[in-house]
């Protein structure tokens, strides 16, 4: 059965975004609607297409659900391709990386391309703007949690431990064991390879979501804190924060994230790719 004729757009967003939250509750609170309403859409929903059944009482998407899904970002993406006047790139990236490294390098990446560029950063990661495809692509680290984000870890980035020089002074630090005792400004998006080592941490001041407040916490001598060493090279130069030795941290890596099913944008996948390398020198 052709289900792709049968539903509006409205019903269609719906099935999207269940596929991105995966249960009722969820998805009821990423539509900001009272549970019992997204119910009785879903069975409405099921009740004129083959795209939803109910396995062990909940509803779950059948595979014609997640076909009508691929054809639907399909869809969207097309249609705001064939919308738009000039060509366009959307790219997703973190806050950080967009100020710090994106930005001062984006005409390496775009070239002579006759392009609008727009950047949309998060604090909490790319994943659903990649998969919801409000990003074309972007840049992030670790590794996706969907099957439908491709990735490629490209680039290393290396994490540094740093306090003030205040804070250094105040507390005679030398060392990371000097530390280990003293107020620790927890970055909420470290992965996990940091996050073990937060363990050897026995007083925390607070976690922070981005590292732009946690920076200037650290820079006003709240505490230490353990960050991607490009997020503070300036202050590091500029000597408002210094690098503490004692404490070996494994590198991690950024990467390029992209839709899997989006096959045109592969030369721009392998464009970014080539581009990300070559910004490793930023990183370190």
């Amino acid at each position: 059965m052709d289900n792709r004729f049968q539903l509006n757009s409205h019903d269609c967003e719906i099935l999207l975004e269940f596929e991105r939250q995966g249960s009722l509750q969820a998805l009821a609170d990423a539509l900001g609607k009272d549970i019992s309403v997204v119910s009785r859409n879903l069975k409405a929903i099921a009740g004129e297409t083959s795209c939803l059944e109910k396995i062990g009482g909940r509803w779950a998407l059948t595979p014609e659900g997640l076909a009508l899904n691929h054809w639907t970002r399909e869809a969207v993406y097309s249609q705001r391709l064939a919308l738009q006047r000039q060509k366009s790139l959307v790219i997703a990236t973190t806050r950080e990386f967009a100020s710090r490294v994106l930005i001062p390098q984006t005409r390496s990446l775009v070239g002579n391309e006759d392009l609008s560029i727009s950047v949309i950063s998060s604090d909490d990661g790319i994943e659903d703007l990649v998969l919801s495809g409000k990003a074309d692509f972007g840049f992030d680290c670790g590794r996706p949690k969907d099957p439908l984000v491709s990735f490629k870890r490209v680039a290393k980035e290396p994490f540094a431990l740093v306090a003030s020089p205040d804070f250094i002074k105040r507390f005679k630090i030398k060392s990371f064991e000097d530390l280990e005792s003293r107020d620790h400004l927890k970055f909420g998006r470290n992965p996990n390879s940091i996050l073990d080592l937060d363990v050897e941490a026995t007083r925390y001041y607070g976690t922070f979501s981005d590292i732009q407040t946690l920076r200037e916490a650290c820079i006003l001598g709240y505490g230490w804190a353990i960050l991607p060493k490009y997020s503070v090279k300036k202050e590091l130069k500029e000597k408002i924060l210094k690098e503490v030795s004692g404490l070996n941290i494994e590198d991690e890596k950024f990467g390029v994230w992209w839709l899997r099913e989006r096959k045109s944008l592969e030369p721009w996948i392998k464009k970014a790719t080539k581009w990300l390398k070559e910004q490793e020198k930023h990183l370190i």
